[in-house]
C-alpha cells in the first residue's frame, strides 16, 4: 500500500512517487490554494480529498521564480539529446522546438483514456501527440 503523491492537470498525470520516494512540488503552492479536487482511479472512479490546486497560470510564474525557465528547459533538453546522440550514435526523434511544439498542442480536456490498453494505468506524453 503506501501514500501515493501526484502531480497533473486534470487526469493527465505529469509526476508521481509513493512512500519517500518523491519530488515535493508543494513550494509551487500557497495555503490558499488548498481545494477539494478529483483524484482519479481506475475503472473511472473518482473520489473528491482535499489538494493543492491552482490554475496553470499561477504556477507558471512561481515555476519561474524557483529558476524553472524556458531557457533552463532548453538548456537540459539540448544537453539531454547530446547524451542521446553520443550513447546511441543517433539524433533524437526530436528537436526541443518540435518537442515544445508537441507539448503546447496537448489539449488535456480531450485526453480519454482506453480501459482496454494492455496497462490501462500507463499512459506516456506519446500516446497523446502527433507530430510526424
Amino acid at each position: 500500500m503506501g501514500s501515493i503523491i501526484s502531480l497533473g492537470i486534470n487526469k493527465f498525470e505529469i509526476d508521481w512517487g509513493k512512500n519517500q520516494y518523491f519530488t515535493n512540488h508543494s513550494k509551487l503552492f500557497n495555503k490558499s490554494d488548498i481545494h477539494s479536487e478529483n483524484y482519479y482511479y481506475a475503472n473511472d472512479y473518482v473520489e473528491q480529498k482535499v489538494a493543492y490546486s491552482a490554475p496553470l497560470s499561477k504556477i507558471k510564474l512561481r515555476l519561474e521564480l524557483l529558476g524553472y525557465t524556458l531557457k533552463k528547459a532548453r538548456n537540459i533538453y539540448i544537453s539531454n539529446y547530446k547524451w542521446h546522440e553520443e550513447v546511441y550514435s543517433e539524433k533524437p526523434p526530436l528537436t526541443f522546438n518540435q518537442f515544445s511544439k508537441a507539448i503546447k498542442e496537448i489539449q488535456i480536456n480531450n485526453i480519454h483514456f482506453n480501459e482496454n490498453d494492455e496497462n490501462p494505468n500507463d499512459h506516456d506524453f506519446g500516446r497523446y501527440l502527433n507530430i510526424v
